[in-house]
């Protein structure tokens, strides 16, 4: 690997970084199904589990992006925590300005 580009290594970390997101939304879509399954074997409802809906929840907003990777298309709103693919960037030497949805 010593022998590749900075750029080569930037766009190998980048294609590892994008494999690892899909991969974990995969186990994640995986492990909602099978929830899911075991709730219908069971018959059991999200209130059964002890959560509860109350009439006073605020409904989320889906707020605009506002940053942007022009490389991957992810973005992120600028709330809450960080995503881990600005996260990456910035400690790149990226700025955050760079990212930003015009």
């Amino acid at each position: 690997m010593d022998h590749m580009s900075l750029e080569e290594k930037v766009a190998l970390m980048q294609n590892l970084q994008s494999d690892i997101a899909a991969h974990r939304e995969e186990e994640r879509q995986a492990a909602i199904g099978q929830i899911e399954n075991l709730m219908a074997e069971h018959g059991l409802t999200i209130a059964d589990l002890g959560y509860k809906r109350t009439a006073n929840v605020k409904s989320r907003k889906n707020v605009e992006a506002k940053y942007r990777d022009p490389e991957t298309g992810e973005t992120w709103s600028g709330r809450g925590r960080m995503v881990g693919w600005l996260k990456d960037r910035l400690s790149s030497g990226y700025t955050l300005d760079q990212f930003k949805i015009a």
